[in-house]
């Protein structure tokens, strides 16, 4: 799967997302309730979208390398890592789309955890920063491949047919 199919796939997810559990976030639950409704939204369009749908898996907190922790090393030492959502292969190197997502912004150390992963021996395709700002009429997202970094600010109330998954920043 291509970039370009992963990131339509994850702004469709976060479209829907806003569509139909907008409560949510508004309302301000707990940021894994959030999460898992999106996880679902990249799962129904993983499974719609590509052939390879059905061999993947949307997992949420998924700290597993094989049988090992998932782990980084970063300049205070080795470091285990649950990444909020995940579409992956489990137990095996075919990794697509890692995200973090928090109610508000995500700190140095998410950044840093998804730097991590878009290398070996992870190798994510594209990873993903998810803001969900209850408190503004927006969601701002970040997403990041090897060689491209995309900010966008997506609407929660309106939807512009000429930029359909929101506005570069």
């Amino acid at each position: 799967m291509d970039h370009e199919g992963i990131r339509s796939i994850l702004l469709r997810s976060i479209r829907k997302l806003i569509e139909k559990d907008l409560f949510l976030v508004t309302n301000k639950v707990k940021e894994e309730c959030i999460n898992h409704r999106l996880g679902v939204y990249l799962e129904k369009a993983l499974l719609s979208s590509y052939k390879e749908g059905p061999d993947y898996n949307v997992d949420l907190e998924y700290n597993k390398n094989y049988t090992n922790p998932k782990e980084i090393i970063t300049d205070k030492g080795e470091l285990r890592i649950r990444p909020d959502i995940l579409i992956h292969k489990r137990n095996s190197f075919e990794n697509l789309l890692a995200v973090e997502a928090k109610k508000l912004y995500p700190s140095r150390y998410d950044r840093e955890k998804l730097e991590h992963l878009l290398k070996p021996p992870y190798n994510y395709e594209v990873t993903a920063l998810v803001s969900y700002l209850p408190e503004r009429e927006y969601m701002k997202v970040t997403i990041r491949t090897k060689d491209k970094t995309d900010e966008l600010k997506i609407s929660k109330f309106e939807h512009d047919k000429d930029e359909p998954w929101g506005r570069n920043l």
